[in-house]
This record gives structure tokens, sequence and C-alpha cells, in this order.
């Protein structure tokens, strides 16, 4: 979920800037995790915009032993920064309700890292990643009325990734470390809430 604040220039016929904020709970199985996101977007001539997003994301692989009593976690962090232009088929205008569709290619770095609470249970003492993608993004979004600034935006899209891997373990009292890469096509989608708290007459 995106909240975002535009903040409007003197001259308000074409630019503004939009922040944003997301906060979304993962959730797999029995494991929680958070999301956290804050961007910047700039917009001008009405429909074009930069676009930068830095995310957080961390998730406690949580362990149990035979009788259910906790065990020690490992928690995984995962950082991106991800940077976008968009084309909005429709101008940014005070009007009534509208949809307005829009393309963004985009590129995208991001590291995932486990950390090890001391005594869990696992071979491995090191697993982290190093992610870099690009990609287009088709979307759309649905403007809730004329006053309240409120609209949701759908968008999906293709993406090329390639990822970097390095991951250290132990197995028969030998340790093992490896590093290997991974390329693949992959889809990126979203959904996000979005609040103007100003706009353009």
């Amino acid at each position: 979920n995106h909240l975002r604040f535009a903040f409007r220039k003197k001259n308000p016929g074409a630019e503004y800037f939009i922040l944003k904020f997301k906060m979304l709970p993962w959730v797999i199985g029995e494991d929680v995790g958070m999301n956290y996101a804050l961007g910047l977007e700039y917009t001008f001539h009405r429909v074009h915009s930069f676009d930068l997003t830095a995310t957080y994301f961390d998730w406690d692989q949580d362990q149990e032993d035979n009788y259910g009593n906790p065990l020690p976690s490992i928690y995984n962090v995962r950082r991106s920064l991800q940077f976008g232009y968009r084309y909005y088929f429709t101008p940014f205008k005070k009007s009534k309700r509208e949809i307005k569709y829009f393309v963004s290619p985009f590129i995208r770095y991001s590291k995932w890292k486990d950390y090890y609470a001391e005594g869990a249970v696992t071979d491995y003492f090191r697993n982290e990643s190093w992610n870099y993608a690009g990609g287009i993004l088709l979307g759309i979004c649905f403007d809730a009325g004329e006053d309240d600034g409120m609209y949701t935006e759908f968008f999906i899209g293709p993406q090329y990734y390639l990822r970097k891997t390095a991951e250290g373990f132990t197995t028969n009292n030998i340790t093992v470390e490896n590093e290997f890469y991974m390329r693949n096509f992959g889809v990126r989608f979203g959904m996000n809430f979005c609040g103007l708290i100003s706009r353009e007459n």
C-alpha cells in the first residue's frame, strides 16, 4: 500500500513531487515479515515522472524442536532500490473520476542476507544474494473522485534479472563455500492505494 503526498510547486501547471510510504505484512505459513518502502516521485509536464523507491523487508524464520518448543531462529533481511520512468497516457489534473494508464521501464537492485541466531539449527553459516533486474511495467490507475484525491493503481510486467549467490555450509565435518549465478525472466506486479494531498487546477 502506498500513501502519496503531493507537494505542489509555485507554478502548478505541470510539476509536483510525490512522497510515498508503504508498509505491507508478508505472511508465509506461520512466518511473518514486514515490508517497508519510502519513495519519491517527481512528475512533470503532466504525463512524465521519475520514481525512486527504497524497500526494506525482514522475515523471521521460526523454528521448533520435536516437542514444539521454540528454537533460535534464522533472520532474513532484504533491501532494494528501484528507479523508474513513467509515462501516463492521461494527464494528471483535477477532474472527475477517470482511468489513467501508464507504462514504466525500471531498473532494480536488491540484496538478500540471512542472519543466524546463536544455536539456530542449520548447516549454513552464510547465505546472501545480490540481484540486478530491469523490465517494463504496464499499469492502470482508478481515480476515486474529484475531491478526495484517492486512487488505486495496479501494475504488471516482465523483468529480466541476474542473481549472484554466495553460500557456506558444513556437511560431514567439511566446510563448503560456493558462489553461483542465475539468470532468468520473471513477472513483477503490485497494487498501490494512493492519496494525493494536493492537485493541480
